[in-house]
């Protein structure tokens, strides 16, 4: 989880994500082990309808650390707020032989992609490296690989108590039992206990 500071000047972006960053990805290779992403969306429980799928082109033969940057960017200038928690959430098949590791980090985007604006924002880095070995490497091990896996960034609707978004329909049902049981079972145990201890 990442909390945006308080002290971080919130890049403006005003215009909504676009509908074709909801569902496709368009990666910018730095070099032989960095790539950038500069649009991605971020969930909230208001909006979950997007695809959260990434694939990125990785060289098994070499094997190199190589890092993902995604930019977290404040859609409509109302995505996320100052204090605002986003949980951020990796997944890949188990059967996969990568170690992945996720981090955020704050740069100036034009260091990144020249055609980008200067401005200090935050990003999302995702690291990743193969480890495996091949009794024939030429056969299995190729230098273009499509690496695919899944990243979460979504909003938290509450600053003070950050439960993930996948927990709230589970929440929600704990809760409606509890109003079941306090407004319909509840009076009729009071009242068996009342007549038992009366007699």
């Amino acid at each position: 989880m990442v909390r945006v500071p308080e002290y971080y000047n919130i890049v403006p972006h005003p215009s909504p994500i676009s509908r074709d960053a909801r569902f496709s990805r368009e990666l910018h290779r730095l070099n032989t082990t960095h790539t950038v992403l500069l649009d991605y969306p971020i969930g909230s429980i208001d909006d979950q309808d997007m695809s959260n799928i990434i694939t990125v082109t990785y060289d098994t033969v070499a094997q190199p650390r190589s890092t993902l940057l995604v930019r977290v960017n404040n859609y409509g200038d109302n995505t996320f707020t100052n204090g605002d928690m986003l949980n951020i959430k990796l997944c890949w098949p188990a059967t996969m032989p990568y170690d992945f590791s996720i981090d955020h980090v704050y740069m100036h985007s034009n260091e990144l992609v020249e055609s980008v604006e200067d401005e200090f924002d935050l990003y999302v880095a995702v690291t990743y490296e193969f480890h495996a070995f091949s009794y024939d490497n030429g056969r299995f091990l190729q230098e273009e690989t499509a690496l695919s896996f899944q990243l979460y960034v979504n909003k938290l609707p509450s600053r003070f108590l950050p439960i993930p978004l996948e927990l709230y329909d589970t929440i929600v049902y704990l809760v409606d039992i509890t109003i079941f049981i306090v407004w319909n079972i509840l009076p009729y145990l009071v009242k068996g206990v009342l007549e038992a201890v009366g007699q």
